[in-house]
């Protein structure tokens, strides 16, 4: 799916997969910016406060405010202001991955330990 970017806190992004993503990639495609990514696995709690940058070798990022606002639901996600992922006029790609949490779930997002 493709997004513009508002530079606001708390923009909300509907994504109508109907079930909580568990894995996010974003890429800005009007400049030269990192692939920031969200998943599920990089924290018990609170997995927004974290991310990752797909085209780096870095370890995941940390930040109390996150680029993501909070964790997605089944019918959004949220982005801060950061402009990795949300710049005022910006146009981003996002590339969202299901995770059905249940025992018989067809779609899962494990993890993986680098």
């Amino acid at each position: 799916m493709t997004y513009t970017g508002n530079g606001s806190d708390n923009h909300v992004i509907p994504h109508q997969l109907g079930i909580e993503p568990g894995f996010i990639m974003t890429k800005r495609i009007d400049s030269a910016d990192d692939w920031t990514s969200y998943h599920r696995g990089l924290d018990v709690t609170n997995p927004h406060q974290y991310w990752l940058e797909l085209n780096n070798n870095s370890a995941k990022q940390f930040d109390s405010k996150g680029i993501w606002y909070q964790n997605p639901d089944s019918n959004n996600f949220y982005l801060s202001s950061y402009g990795n992922a949300n710049a005022n006029g910006a146009n981003y790609v996002a590339y969202l991955f299901a995770h059905d949490p249940s025992t018989d779930g067809k779609i899962q997002c494990g993890s993986y330990a680098g």
